[in-house]
């Protein structure tokens, strides 16, 4: 089960910061739906990892 935690928490900051580097270069637009499924998913992957680490704070900004 850890590894799988670890493995999301990795793939969302990948996510999240591909989507951000794709956005700034303007390769995505901030309202096309990669960049939103990317923001959402990398997300939601992010706050399963920081909750299982006991990071409320993190999670919770």
């Amino acid at each position: 089960m850890h590894i799988l935690i670890e493995t999301l928490g990795w793939i969302g900051s990948v996510l999240i910061v591909g989507a951000y580097a794709l956005n700034i270069s303007g390769k995505v637009s901030h309202n096309s739906r990669a960049y939103l499924w990317a923001n959402l998913v990398g997300s939601a992957f992010f706050v399963v990892n920081t909750l299982y680490h006991g990071a409320v704070p993190s999670a919770a900004s």
